[in-house]
């Protein structure tokens, strides 16, 4: 079980539309990958947009990655290091991070 999203159903066509948004709408997207030689590692998936009671701009995850040979590296420091760069750099007033854990409540 790599993760806790593992019990939810891949659909391989609406992660390649989304792919598609994030380099359709740079400035609303981003996506970054984390490489190590020719290989790639690692991948971080983002987004900007007003907060749902703001005009403010609120920057939030959508994937953070690394392959299990590299959990441990520097490979996902370099991936939230680009996000928050971006974010900054996209405006956002709040730059969030979220994360997931088996927990059930």
């Amino acid at each position: 079980e790599e993760s806790y999203f593992s019990f939810l159903t891949f659909n391989k066509e609406k992660l390649l539309a989304l792919w598609v948004s994030i380099t359709d709408y740079p400035q609303m997207f981003c996506g970054f990958v984390a490489e190590e030689g020719d290989e790639i590692v690692g991948l971080f998936v983002g987004g900007v947009s007003p907060h749902w009671f703001s005009d403010d701009l609120f920057a939030s995850d959508m994937a953070l990655y690394v392959t299990p040979s590299h959990r441990g590296s520097s490979a996902a420091v370099r991936l939230l290091k680009a996000y928050d760069i971006w974010a900054t750099e996209s405006g956002a007033k709040v730059i969030n991070l979220g994360i997931s854990t088996r927990r059930k409540l």
